[in-house]
């Protein structure tokens, strides 16, 4: 895979993932006894894709996971809201990134993933 960086020819963005969350983890009280801790919040979490174009279509999407199979769909809709040419995805070193069925299937939509350093 050549990972040279053309920014003249096709898109180049960034992927990631993220799950904002109602709520926190971030009660920490001191206390002699077990303190009780009351929510007052539903739970509510959504699991967000998004692709950031420098140069293209950015796009967003709202799955139920991250896994192999939701960033493969997600590959096949960034390669939908820009359908010509090459694309090169710079993103991180999630492990359903880097699995056999991610890369391939980036292969065959003439996506090129470009990985940060760990």
């Amino acid at each position: 895979m050549d990972q040279s960086l053309n920014l003249n020819h096709g898109v180049i963005g960034f992927l990631d993932e993220f799950s904002p969350q109602s709520t926190a983890n971030t009660q920490r009280v001191w206390s002699t006894t077990k303190p009780s801790i009351t929510k007052n919040t539903t739970r509510l979490k959504a699991n967000t894709m998004g692709f950031y174009a420098i140069k293209g279509q950015s796009t967003i999407d709202f799955k139920e996971h991250s896994r192999k199979e939701d960033i493969t769909a997600f590959l096949k809709q960034i390669r939908t809201v820009n359908p010509y040419g090459r694309i090169m995805i710079i993103l991180d070193n999630f492990r359903s990134h880097h699995t056999k069925l991610t890369t391939e299937t980036a292969k065959k939509l003439n996506i090129d993933l470009i990985f940060l350093p760990p």
